[in-house]
């Protein structure tokens, strides 16, 4: 029976992860941030899968010379998914160190850790984001199509908000990985694959996390949050997305093709997205909640979405793993569900 590192083990892409790999009956070592994480973890995974495949390990720091090679060393690990990385907005006091820093020492220690201590590791694969591959001055130029090939020309004296200083780690972390796997390439054992999921919706793995919920998923719970007279446009945000089932099933995938994915970048979307068309979604598919959410101006955001939204072709990345990605509506309409089922389930347990 197979063993997987799991980082990022408490984080929304990393349980998903987790409960796939548990379903194939992989033995499976996650990481987490403090024991209290932990525990919480473990109490839910005994809800839905027999444990006796699952523990897990305290990485506080990943930024800490050495963060991973403990848990390496305790264990004879076949495969290695790396997802942990920081991603919380706030009040940040230093971009460059509270995202750079600890996004390019997280994948360094791991690739390094793997390489020293974890020598029957086949396979090494990271999450990176669509944010390394993105060309935000071409969003608008549907002639310009985004592959797997391509790299975001961001440096760092472009960088002027926060949200520009976590596009920046994800292209300096990818960066930094490839510069290790090439310049040791000749001692390392295992192979390196990078994915690149766009902007990741649909359900927790948990309904308790939705409670906690960041970065897309919190995006979401916003929208859903919006008053029905709330005026648009609605195109603040407006990207690519894709479901976070299909995110976790391309890394455990990938896990199996070490020697054909050795250095790809897999990229995931499965459409185009803005906060209107969460709202078209919300307003069709859920007739019971008509008149609780902003209708907005659904054929101005198709038009927006076709033309200010980056075009893409990252078939290569379903032609090498196999698989097939879900409709975004499909995405967004589980997750809704989610959160309605949840909300629903919190307003009876309250009375």
């Amino acid at each position: 029976m197979s063993l997987v590192l799991v980082t990022g083990a408490t984080g929304y892409i990393g349980q998903h992860i987790i409960d796939q790999l548990l379903e194939r009956n992989f033995k499976v070592v996650g990481t987490a941030r403090s024991q209290a994480k932990a525990d919480a973890l473990l109490a839910n995974f005994s809800r839905i899968h027999d444990i006796t495949n699952l523990a897990l390990e305290i990485v506080p720091d990943i930024e800490t010379a050495g963060a991973f090679n403990e848990v390496l060393k305790n264990h004879r690990f076949d495969y290695v998914i790396h997802t942990a990385s920081p991603i919380s907005f706030g009040a940040v006091a230093d971009l460059y160190d509270f995202y750079v820093k600890p996004a390019v020492a997280g994948c360094e220690n791991i690739l390094q850790g793997v390489r020293d201590f974890a020598p029957s590791v086949k396979h090494v694969v990271v999450t990176s984001s669509f944010a390394s591959v993105m060309r935000a001055e071409e969003f608008s130029n549907q002639a310009f199509i985004h592959t797997e090939e391509t790299w975001n020309p961001m440096d760092w004296s472009d960088v002027k908000e926060e949200f520009e200083a976590y596009i920046y780690s994800k292209k300096a972390a990818e960066l930094a990985s490839r510069k290790f796997v090439e310049d040791n390439q000749s001692e390392l054992k295992y192979k390196y694959t990078s994915v690149h999921p766009s902007y990741v919706f649909g359900p927790h793995l948990f309904a308790s996390s939705l409670a906690s919920a960041s970065g897309s998923s919190e995006l979401l719970n916003r929208i859903l949050s919006y008053p029905p007279d709330k005026e648009g446009p609605f195109n603040d945000v407006a990207s690519l997305a894709c479901d976070v089932r299909d995110v976790a099933l391309i890394h455990v995938e990938a896990l199996f093709h070490p020697e054909e994915l050795h250095n790809a970048r897999l990229c995931t979307a499965s459409g185009k997205f803005s906060s209107q068309s969460i709202l078209d979604v919300l307003n069709s598919r859920f007739p019971e909640f008509k008149g609780k959410f902003p209708v907005g101006n659904p054929i101005e955001g198709k038009h927006y979405l076709e033309t200010q939204t980056p075009a893409f072709d990252f078939s290569k990345t379903l032609e090498l793993v196999g698989c097939s990605l879900r409709s975004l509506e499909e995405t967004l309409y589980d997750a809704a569900k989610q959160y309605f089922d949840f909300e629903k389930a919190l307003a009876k347990s309250e009375s």
